[in-house]
Formats: structure tokens, C-alpha cells, sequence
């Protein structure tokens, strides 16, 4: 991620993804297991944002549009040992070119810490629409839809409390020239999902959160998760002109 200004920024993303899949094929009459162990860079997305709504007070929100996509650079040819490639929706990349579009808002409140004193409590809200174009053979992956909100409350200076709510809405893949049953791809899901997050310093961010599912639905018979962990780490420093 880089600020530009103090209205323009960009964030990039190269994923490295790695994945495990298997199913049961019936061919003449016999059932055959089919597996793969995906291993690859996925599809480089770049995001700008523009901070159009900068208001002076803090406590009032600071919105900011979204503008950016996904470019077919991922690995997209991934096969198992037996030469089968995988399917079009497992590969870690999509050999499409894809559209992002969204709004973002911001805004802080002033609230008491756990052990005294006060601090300040960000709370954050973002709306994303992606519109995906057609990969290998036409295949094409459901266009989403992400809604995310959610708060950080600090129990001290350099610990804070994370919550969050994510819903995803996907719609079903487009498959082009091939044969997949894109009939089981689609569905609706809604995440809570508490954390926590430690600042030793100004500059260093370590967090983790727990995404839990309190309501999915999908077409037909499809692979969820029961729940999902993410965790990461950031560093702020300057690379050019102000902080």
C-alpha cells in the first residue's frame, strides 16, 4: 500500500495460494478418486482509492471511492499427476481480467480504555462489486459482491479488540466452453468475526481474527468452511515526501 497524497492511495496484492482438491468421478460405470494439490501465484489485484469526502472532525466519516481489478497473471494451467488439469474455479488464478468498483467510509470516536484513560475507536464500513471476465475457455467466475463492517476498541495503548461483520454474495460461474456444473457454484454467506490486534509501536501492526459463519446458503452441494483464520502483519514507513 502507498499514499500518494493524503486523498490518493493504491494497494497491490500477488496471493500465493495453495490448494487442496478431490473428488469422485464416475466414468464406465466405476468410481475413480480424482485429486489435486494446487501450488501457485494467484491473479495480481491493484486497488486505488480516492479520499473524496475529507471532513476536519475525525468523528465525522471520511469517505472514499474505489477503483481497480484483477489481472490474469496467476497460474491457471495447474494439472495432478496424472496430467488431468483441475477445474477452471480451483486453479489459483483465472486468466481473466476483472473490474473492481466500491465505496469505503471512516470514521473514529473517542471512547474510555479498559484500564483508563481514553482512546480513539475506528470504525470502518466498505462495499465492493466485482465483476469478473471470461478465463480459460470462457469459463467464467460469478461476479461479487462484499460488504464488511466492523470496529477496533482499545483495552489498552497497544492492545485492541476487533469485530467485525463480512457478508459475500457470489453469483453463479459462467462456463463457457467447457462442461463444469456450474449449477453448484453461487450462494450467500454472512461472517462474525472477533479478533485482536497488538501495537508495539506507531509504525507496527500484528492481528489475528476468527471468521465464523452464521449463515450461509448455497446452490445445490457445495464445499463451505466452518470457519476461517486470518492473521497478518503490517509496517508503515516513508518513502517519499511526508508522513
Amino acid at each position: 500500500s502507498a499514499a500518494f497524497t493524503d486523498r490518493i492511495s493504491a494497494d497491490l496484492s500477488v496471493p500465493l495460494v495453495s490448494r487442496s482438491h478431490a473428488h469422485v468421478h464416475r466414468h464406465q460405470g466405476a468410481d475413480h478418486l480424482e485429486s489435486w494439490d494446487l501450488e501457485g501465484l494467484g491473479d495480481l489485484r491493484l486497488l486505488t482509492r480516492w479520499l473524496f469526502l475529507k471532513p476536519e472532525n475525525p468523528r465525522n466519516p471520511a469517505l472514499s471511492a474505489i477503483l481497480g481489478g484483477e489481472f490474469p497473471t496467476g497460474h491457471h494451467e495447474e494439472q495432478n499427476e496424472a496430467g488431468d488439469p483441475a477445474e477452471s474455479g480451483i486453479q489459483p488464478g483465472s486468466n481473466s481480467t476483472d473490474l473492481i468498483v466500491g465505496l469505503s467510509s471512516r470514521q473514529a470516536f473517542e471512547v474510555p480504555m479498559f484500564r483508563g484513560g481514553r482512546g480513539v475507536m475506528p470504525f470502518f464500513t466498505s462495499v465492493t462489486g466485482q465483476f469478473n471476465g471470461h478465463g480459460t475457455d470462457d469459463y467464467r467466475l460469478g461476479d461479487t459482491l462484499q460488504v464488511n463492517a466492523g470496529v477496533s476498541y482499545l483495552l489498552t495503548p497497544k492492545l485492541g479488540l476487533l469485530t467485525q461483520m463480512n457478508f459475500l454474495l457470489r453469483d453463479r460461474d459462467g462456463k463457457g466452453r467447457t462442461s463444469e456444473e456450474i449449477q453448484k457454484t453461487g450462494g450467500e454467506f454472512l461472517y462474525f468475526s472477533p479478533g485482536l490486534e497488538f501495537r508495539p509501536s506507531e509504525d507496527w501492526r500484528f492481528y489475528g481474527l476468527v471468521q465464523v459463519p452464521i449463515y450461509q446458503r448455497v446452490n445445490l452441494i457445495q464445499t463451505v468452511s466452518d470457519y476461517n483464520v486470518l492473521f497478518g502483519a503490517t509496517y508503515r514507513f516513508k518513502a517519499f515526501g511526508k508522513r
